[in-house]
């Protein structure tokens, strides 16, 4: 027979034992059948309810260790964003990757020539001038800021969470 041995206080289980190959069973413990035990190990179950005796996963992750994942995945969010405006740029102006870059710079410094010229998929050289790149750097620009507003937002709020539900509901 299988055995989960598990911690008293929180129920993290410690360890599986099996009586036809150890001579002592730590406790405590709670008796499991094959099939149970097979399941358990098939899903990294973790707990044991020891008033009920069943195995389950349970996130013992600290609070300050879900609050960092929380403030990581508002981090994923974000630049998964922004990374929305480089495929709108690319849609836009149909540019090669060299030219991407060049957008990207230009953007990135926020100096915009008079006139700006890329090869488009075709690689003919097409030109912008400099008002239609302008317009486009400025929605692109206040798009970002208005992304990276939202993230100072909801790192604030993460920051000041006190309980596991409350960083539940801070959502991108």
């Amino acid at each position: 027979m299988k055995y989960a041995h598990h911690n008293e206080t929180n129920g993290k289980l410690l360890g599986w034992y099996d009586s036809e190959i150890h001579e002592t069973i730590p406790t405590p413990n709670i008796e499991v059948n094959e099939t149970d035990w097979q399941i358990a190990i098939n899903k990294n179950y973790n707990y044991v309810d020891a008033s009920t005796s069943t195995l389950s996963f349970k996130d013992f992750s600290t609070f300050e260790q879900l609050q960092a994942r929380k403030l990581n995945e508002l981090e994923v969010s974000y630049n998964t964003a922004n990374q929305k405006d480089i495929a709108y740029m690319d849609a836009v102006f149909q540019a090669d990757n060299k030219s991407q870059d060049t957008i990207a710079k230009v953007l990135s410094v926020g100096v915009v020539p008079d006139d700006f010229y890329w090869n488009d998929k075709a690689n003919n050289k097409v030109s912008m001038v400099y008002t239609d790149l302008q317009g486009l750097a400025v929605e692109i620009l206040s798009r970002n800021q208005i992304s990276f507003d939202k993230l100072q937002t909801l790192k604030a709020q993460v920051n000041s969470a006190t309980t596991q539900a409350e960083l539940d509901a801070i959502a991108w």
